[in-house]
Parts: C-alpha cells; sequence; structure tokens
C-alpha cells in the first residue's frame, strides 16, 4: 500500500511543479501535498491525500481525493494523473476569471 501512496504522492508534487508558474501567474500558491491515512486495518485501509490552494492567505480551492478506499486502489496513477491535471487546470481557470472579474 505504501508504494502506491508514495507514487500518487509523488505525481501530485510532480504535476504541481509542472503548472507552477501557471499558478503564479493566476495568484496562487499550494500546500505541502498531505497524505492521511484514515483507517489502518487491512480490509478497511483508506488514505487520501489533499493539497490546499491559495490566494493572500485564504484558502480559494482544495485537491482532495482517496488514495485507498477500504483496502482498494481507488485509482491507477495514469487515472490518477489525468484527474489531478483536469482538476489543477479546471483551479487555475477559475483563478484567472476572478482574477479578470477583480
Amino acid at each position: 500500500m505504501r508504494d502506491h501512496e508514495l507514487i500518487i504522492q509523488e505525481l501530485v508534487c510532480d504535476e504541481l511543479n509542472r503548472v507552477k508558474k501557471s499558478l503564479d501567474e493566476a495568484g496562487l500558491y499550494f500546500s505541502d501535498v498531505d497524505l492521511t491515512v484514515r483507517n489502518r486495518k487491512p480490509e478497511e485501509y483508506t488514505s487520501e491525500i489533499a493539497v490546499y490552494f491559495y490566494r493572500h492567505n485564504e484558502v480559494v480551492d482544495v485537491l482532495e481525493f482517496f488514495v485507498f478506499i477500504a483496502g482498494e486502489e481507488n485509482a491507477s496513477a495514469e487515472d490518477t494523473r489525468s484527474w489531478v491535471d483536469k482538476t489543477i487546470a479546471q483551479i487555475i481557470a477559475d483563478a484567472s476569471s476572478q482574477n479578470a472579474a477583480n
């Protein structure tokens, strides 16, 4: 389980670093990639990742998803990468729209 969690955590870090310039341009910065284990029993093992996005010290969005649910992988690394890419792109688009409206 731990290997898959580390792969997913690294994948999220890589994607955030890849789009850091776009996040900066949108006026956003992000927290560390936080991995939390919600249940340690093997048959119920549940873990999730959360990343908080900020503008001026205020949380404006959260990227949050389960890595394991009830002892099973929630998604493959490739599926997770695709979802993370799309979600971060939407967070940037939303922030850019808010910037344009102000």
